[in-house]
């Protein structure tokens, strides 16, 4: 998997086009497409070999985010321009979830 995301971060090297400039190079995009199927075949086969459920462990991530960083923080801390400006409740949701990984 590894090789084939390198292989898609290529495409990107070297370059500073925006996404719209991305997305209207055609010989890019072509290339992106190529890699990102790639990623995706081989993640796909790891979950295959692992009867692991796709759609199960997708839901269950965007769950996790979904709490790490709730939307209504998120829009909040995004538009103060200046400082670290972050809603305090932010960084208690940020930093539980940071010692829940600690071993």
């Amino acid at each position: 998997i590894s090789i084939e995301a390198a292989e898609l971060l290529e495409v990107f090297q070297w370059t500073s086009l925006d996404i719209e400039e991305t997305k209207r190079d055609t010989q890019r995009m072509e290339d992106i497409k190529k890699e990102l199927a790639d990623v995706f075949i081989y993640a796909i086969e790891m979950a295959i070999l692992l009867h692991l459920d796709v759609k199960k462990i997708v839901m269950a991530k965007l769950e996790q985010v979904r709490r790490k960083y709730p939307a209504e923080l998120m829009r909040k801390n995004a538009k103060e321009e200046s400082g670290s400006g972050a809603d305090p409740k932010y960084w208690k949701i940020k930093n539980s979830t940071r010692r829940s990984k600690k071993p």
